[in-house]
């Protein structure tokens, strides 16, 4: 599983993508006047008021519900659905056993504040004993402050096609887990394998795009 993390502005954690809640939610009739505003500039309180699942029954926005992957009476019940914290997150993947990925999107341009995000995450996954189901997208910089916290959680390394580091360098700095978009060359994926590095590919929506 993968999903993205932003802290509040009284430092609850919870699950968002956007750097607003226009798209997903109906801010725009609860906070007409801040409809625009970032989605961590808002307190939790604030947060939990917002409906963030009708959309999803109404705009049918990946055609799951027409294409019959979701049952249209069982989208009908997402209305109301809240936005979740990043700890109810977390307990459902302990529950189940499955492994995850997150990207912390919090922090605006201040490293400090992204830092300070970065590190409430891991304090949350280590409360929530799955560090062993976590994958950590981390950079170099970062390496040390994960293993601090979260000394049994695997690295990932977020590749980008523009800059493909060779895999034995990866390795060397103690990355498992290669995290790139789907265009990663054949050939890098064949090096990182070789190395015994695990790859994850983004975004495939696609039968083409995984081939």
């Amino acid at each position: 599983q993968e999903t993205d993390v932003q802290l509040s502005a009284d430092r609850q954690l919870f699950l968002m993508h956007d750097d607003n809640l226009l798209r997903t939610t109906e801010v725009e009739l609860v906070y007409p006047q801040r409809a625009k505003d970032r989605a961590d500039t808002f307190t939790w309180a604030e947060l939990s008021r917002l409906d963030a699942g009708s959309w999803f029954s109404q705009d049918d926005p990946f055609a799951t519900i027409r294409k019959g992957k979701v049952d249209p009476e069982r989208a009908v019940g997402y209305a109301g659905e809240p936005i979740p914290t990043f700890g109810e997150w977390l307990a459902v993947i302990r529950d189940s056993g499955q492994t995850f990925l997150y990207d912390v999107k919090s922090g605006g341009d201040d490293p400090a504040s992204q830092a300070a995000v970065y590190e409430a995450a891991l304090r949350a996954i280590a409360e929530a004993g799955v560090a062993d189901q976590a994958w950590i997208l981390t950079s170099p910089e970062q390496i040390d402050v994960v293993k601090s916290i979260l000394p049994g959680a695997k690295l990932a390394a977020g590749i980008e096609k523009e800059f493909i580091p060779a895999s034995k360098d990866l390795v060397k700095a103690g990355y498992q887990v290669v995290n790139a978009e789907y265009t990663l060359p054949v050939d890098a994926i064949r090096d990182d394998q070789a190395a015994g590095l695990w790859i994850n590919i983004y975004t495939v929506d696609e039968a083409w795009q995984y081939s």
